[in-house]
């Protein structure tokens, strides 16, 4: 991400200024031709825990490897004394905040924690997601800018997203492997705010035409591990709607996807809706009696907007998605949930950490949720 990095110029002693900044991460530097000694300590400020500490000398920097907010303190001690003392403080400050990925589902879990922060500090906030048009009208105080372009005069920014270093979590963005913990926390993380489920606001959307009572369904993802495994499955779910009234309209993106001998159907006696605009499909789901899916994009996008999700997940522990307005459906096993245990390959379709896949007939020996469970989870909310 390219922006400008405003440097706060702290305080000139004779020849040499003391230069602040705290885009992605604080920094200190020693600008002048002064020759001297400068201690410099990063603090945090609301625990007092010293978090990184160096020597330099004019025309050098130092900075604590951590990205993430902190409510820093930076002190520069001069001759054993304390010569200068500073701390973050962004009211009325520019903060810009930018997603780190692209995904549906990702961008509706973070966003609601960007309003916030910038609530909490009392702060302007510039936000660059891949989604703004979901957002840009409700919430008017935040400016939205697309990714790749340069805000300028920013006192502080920030990333939101996964990010890995070699085999782990990158601990310069997070304090806790995120994997362990709801996929929203690791924006609440990021930002330094405590931790509760939020939901985003989504632009005003017109209603569907549909006159029928429908039901809206979801089947595919982005890997195999994802899916409902579960052998024609999704036509028992469906054969059992139809029984009860229901209309049941697809809306994923694609009615046939997957790779080469790994490919996901769409059931019979749905109604089509694939390659429809988004805009539409999300005023599909808002209308729906509820939406059926899996850990996906799309169920973010229904509970969002406020429509009851049946989630149908083996790949995610139940406290990885959101807990409000929602069935969740989930055999807990000692192999279930393994996105939140192992770091998935997204480079392999047929990626699974305890055992090798080698054809569909796998995948359905794995799959432990049946289609009654689910069909027993729809009852409770019909």
């Amino acid at each position: 991400m390219i922006y400008d990095n405003l440097e706060y110029k702290a305080k000139t002693v004779k020849q040499n200024q003391i230069l602040i900044s705290f885009t992605n991460g604080a920094k200190c530097e020693i600008k002048g031709s002064l020759n001297k000694k400068y201690h410099v300590k990063f603090y945090n400020d609301i625990t007092n825990k010293l978090i990184h500490e160096d020597i330099i000398t004019n025309n050098m920097w130092t900075a604590p490897n951590y990205k993430s907010f902190i409510k820093w303190r930076i002190e520069v001690w001069v001759d054993g004394k304390k010569d200068f003392n500073h701390i973050l403080d962004l009211k009325d400050k520019k903060v810009y905040i930018t997603f780190n990925s692209k995904s549906i589902g990702d961008t509706i879990a973070w966003f609601p924690y960007v309003e916030e922060f910038r609530k909490k500090h009392k702060c302007e906030v510039i936000c660059s997601t891949f989604h703004n048009d979901w957002f840009k009208s409700k919430y008017p105080n935040i400016e939205f800018i697309s990714i790749g372009s340069k805000p300028s005069l920013i006192h502080a920014s920030y990333k939101i997203g996964w990010f890995y270093k070699n085999c782990c979590f990158d601990t310069s963005y997070h304090l806790i492997d995120f994997k362990h913990q709801p996929l929203q926390k690791s924006a609440s993380d990021i930002l330094g705010l405590e931790y509760k489920e939020l939901t985003p606001k989504i632009k005003d959307l017109p209603f569907s035409s549909i006159k029928e009572k429908y039901v809206t369904l979801a089947i595919q993802s982005t890997a195999q591990s994802k899916y409902w495994n579960y052998k024609e499955g999704w036509q028992q779910v469906v054969n059992f709607l139809s029984k009860q009234g229901y209309k049941v309209i697809l809306v994923d993106k694609h009615k046939n996807f997957g790779t080469r001998n790994f490919m996901n159907s769409a059931p019979n006696g749905v109604i089509d809706y694939t390659y429809k605009p988004l805009d539409e499909i999300f005023s599909t789901i808002q209308s729906a009696q509820f939406h059926i899916g899996v850990s996906s994009g799309l169920s973010w996008v229904a509970w969002a907007l406020n429509t009851h999700v049946v989630l149908i997940s083996s790949f995610t522990k139940p406290w990885c998605e959101f807990q409000s307005n929602c069935t969740r459906i989930h055999n807990e096993t000692p192999t279930s949930g393994y996105f939140n245990t192992h770091r998935l390959d997204a480079s392999d379709w047929n990626w699974y950490p305890f055992q090798k896949i080698k054809s569909m007939e796998d995948w359905y020996k794995i799959e432990t949720i049946t289609p009654q469970q689910v069909i027993n989870g729809i009852k409770q909310i019909l």
